[in-house]
């Protein structure tokens, strides 16, 4: 299966604002940059919380990771108790102006043997 664009995001101020859409979620997320000192460094570069600011509810967390379209992207996992698992997505560049994606590629499951 090809990566599909679960979102659209825009830098904000030092973080990242955007929407998820998916067929069974239409949401506002903001990624906020976490203070590098919290928890001796062993926290994720970023939180996501849901809604537009970082007053909304905690569902996840983004990491910089190298490698991508611009040389790096952005990991991000988002949790919560409706969902069967995670959803790891990758925050990418579009290569032009200062739209970003948030791509998704499911993970297959492993075949059955018989």
């Amino acid at each position: 299966m090809n990566q599909i664009t679960i979102g659209t995001f825009r830098r904000d101020n030092g973080s990242w604002k955007g929407r998820i859409q998916t067929l069974g979620l239409d949401a506002p997320l903001y990624l906020a940059e976490v203070d590098p000192r919290e928890n001796e460094g062993k926290c994720p570069d970023m939180r996501v919380y849901l809604g537009d600011s970082a007053d909304g509810l905690p569902i996840g967390e983004a990491r910089h990771r190298p490698g991508g379209p611009g040389g790096f992207h952005i990991a991000v996992r988002i949790d919560g108790p409706l969902f069967p698992r995670p959803i790891d997505a990758m925050l990418l560049t579009a290569g032009h102006g200062d739209v970003h994606y948030l791509v998704w590629n499911r993970t297959p499951e492993p075949a059955s043997g018989g």
